[in-house]
C-alpha cells in the first residue's frame, strides 16, 4: 500500500514537521540522528535538515517501486547484457503508463546506460534519445536498438559458427588475462573472436560482438558485486564459453524473430556517444526525461568494464581507461591531478549543506592514516558541479510542462551523510525545475558501512 504523507497546508508546527521528516528517515533512526545533530565540525552553523525538508515534506510518498536492473535478466532484448546499475522495465514501463506517456512525446535519457529507458520506449513506440559516454556501452545500446536485421543472413551466422582450427587473435595486452581466465577457456574466447572477425555484414558482426561482450565475466574468474574482484568458479570448463555465446546468440535471434512485423520497429531511438554535459540537443524538443545518473558512492565504472570494454577493443590501455574515467561523472579512481585543478576553479552550485559536507569530509580523511585518498571533498565538489551541467543540458532541451523523472539513492562517505537527492533537487530548481512528487521506492545498504541503511528515490520535477 502506498502511505502519502499529510499536506502541511501550512499549518503544522515546528514538532509536527519534525515528526514528519523522521517519517521521511524512518528506514534508519541512526540515520537522522547524524544529519540532526552532527556537530563534528567545532563551530560549523551547519542548518539541520528540518530547515531544508520542511518544504518538500508535503510531496513525500513512500511506495515500493521495481527500480532493481536485476529484473530485466529475463526480458526479451533486455536480457542481451548483464549489468547491475540503472532501473528496470518494469518500472520504465510503470512510468509511460503513469504519465500518460505516447508515440507522439520523446523522451530523453542523457545516462542511458544499458539502454533501459531507450529500449523500453522503443518497444512501446515511442520516440527516444539517449547519451552515453562509455564507448562499450554506447556500441551495446545501439546494437540493441538495431532491428533493421537480415535475419536469415543472421541465422546463417549462427549456424556458420565454429572455432577456428588455428588460434591467431591474442587477448587485450593490458589485462591480466592468463589469470582473469583458464586456459583452455581463454583459447575458446580467442576462437569465438577470430570467427567474428570473419562476419562481413555490420550490423550481424556488432550484435555478434554483444553476445560475446556479455559472457566474458560469467566465462572469468572474476566476480561483480558490486566492484570487480577474484573468485572461485566451479562451474566453469574448458567449452563453456562456446556453450555460453550459443545460448546468448540464441536469445537475440529469438528476441529479433519475435518483433519482425511488429510497427514498433519505426520507433526511433537515437543515441549520442557524447558527454551529457555538453549542449548537443536542441532547445524544447524534449517532453519527458527518465534516467538514474552515477550515485556519489565513487563506483568506478570504467575499472569494473575494462574486461569487456578491452575485449570488444573499445580501450587499449590503462591510459584509455584513464581519459574515459577523467571524462565521466567522477568516481573514487578519478586522477588526483585533474582533482587538484578542479579545486581551483570556481564553484557551479554551492549551497551551506554541501559546504558542510565537504568540510566535514575533510576532517575526517585528515584524521584517517590509511584511507585511500584525501582529496574526497574535491571529488564531491566535481560531482554536484558535473551535475549541474547536465541537469542544465535537460532543462534546456525540456519543453515548458516536461517532466523530468531523476532516479538516485543518497551517500554515506567517511561516515558523512550526502542527502545527494536533496541537492540534486536544489540544482533543478535552480534551472527551472519544480518538485511535484518525491518517491521513496527502496532502502540500501551503504557500501562503507554495511550495517548502515540508505534509500533510493524518484524525484518527478516539472520544468516551469
Amino acid at each position: 500500500m502506498t502511505e502519502v504523507l499529510d499536506d502541511m497546508s501550512g499549518k503544522d508546527s515546528s514538532a509536527e514537521i519534525e515528526k514528519k521528516i523522521q517519517q521521511f528517515y524512518a528506514i534508519n533512526e541512526e540515520l537522522y540522528n547524524m544529519i540532526a545533530r552532527d556537530d563534528r565540525v567545532p563551530g560549523n552553523k551547519f542548518i539541520p535538515p528540518i530547515d531544508y525538508l520542511s518544504e518538500y515534506i508535503s510531496k513525500i510518498v513512500f511506495e515500493n517501486e521495481a527500480t532493481n536492473f536485476v529484473k530485466n535478466s529475463d526480458e526479451r532484448f533486455h536480457r542481451w547484457w548483464p549489468y547491475l546499475e540503472g532501473f528496470s522495465a518494469e518500472f520504465v514501463r510503470d512510468v509511460l503508463s503513469e504519465l500518460e506517456i505516447s508515440p507522439g512525446h520523446l523522451v530523453l535519457d542523457p545516462f542511458s546506460g544499458s539502454g533501459t529507458t531507450n529500449l523500453t520506449c522503443k518497444l512501446a513506440g515511442i520516440n527516444s534519445v539517449g547519451i552515453e559516454i562509455n564507448p562499450t556501452m554506447h556500441s551495446i545500446l545501439k546494437s540493441k536498438l538495431d532491428w533493421d536485421i537480415d535475419l536469415d543472413l543472421f541465422k546463417q551466422a549462427l549456424d556458420d559458427f565454429v572455432i577456428p582450427a588455428e588460434i591467431t587473435q591474442t587477448p587485450p595486452s593490458f589485462l591480466d588475462n592468463e589469470r582473469q581466465f583458464n586456459p583452455g577457456i581463454l583459447h575458446n574466447l580467442l576462437g569465438i573472436k577470430q570467427y567474428l572477425k570473419t562476419i562481413t555484414d555490420e550490423s550481424i558482426q556488432q550484435l555478434f560482438y554483444t553476445a560475446f561482450g556479455s559472457i566474458l565475466l560469467d566465462c572469468s574468474n572474476l566476480k561483480r558485486s558490486p566492484s570487480v574482484g577474484y573468485t572461485q568458479k566451479s562451474y566453469l570448463y574448458d567449452e563453456y564459453p562456446i556453450d555460453k555465446f550459443t545460448e546468448k546468440i540464441a536469445h537475440i535471434y529469438e528476441d529479433l524473430c519475435s518483433i519482425k512485423n511488429s510497427q514498433k520497429k519505426d520507433a526511433s531511438a537515437n543515441v549520442y556517444l557524447g558527454n551529457s554535459g555538453d549542449k548537443i540537443l536542441d532547445p524544447e524538443i524534449i517532453d519527458f526525461t527518465i534516467t538514474s545518473p552515477p550515485y556519489l558512492n565513487f563506483f568506478d565504472y570504467p575499472g569494473n568494464y575494462k574486461i569487456e570494454m578491452g575485449w570488444l577493443e573499445h580501450v587499449s590501455s590503462t591510459k584509455d581507461l584513464k581519459r574515459i574515467k577523467d571524462e565521466m561523472v567522477p568516481c573514487d579512481n578519478i586522477s588526483r591531478g585533474l582533482v587538484r585543478e578542479y579545486m581551483e576553479k570556481e564553484r557551479i552550485f554551492s549551497h551551506e549543506w554541501l559546504d558542510y559536507i565537504e568540510t566535514t569530509v575533510q576532517v575526517n580523511t585528515d584524521v584517517r592514516p590509511r584511507i585511500r585518498r584525501k582529496d574526497f571533498p574535491g571529488i564531491i565538489k566535481k560531482y554536484f558541479d558535473d551535475m549541474a551541467l547536465i541537469i542544465d543540458h535537460v532543462a534546456h532541451a525540456t519543453k515548458t510542462g516536461g517532466m523530468f523523472l531523476l532516479v538516485v539513492g543518497d551517500s554515506l562517505l567517511t561516515d558523512v551523510y550526502v542527502p545527494t537527492d536533496i541537492l540534486l533537487i536544489k540544482i533543478a530548481e535552480e534551472y527551472g525545475f519544480e518538485l511535484e512528487t518525491l518517491k521513496i521506492t527502496r532502502s540500501r545498504r551503504s557500501g562503507i558501512r554495511r550495517s548502515f541503511r540508505l534509500r533510493e528515490t524518484v524525484a518527478y520535477l516539472r520544468k516551469k
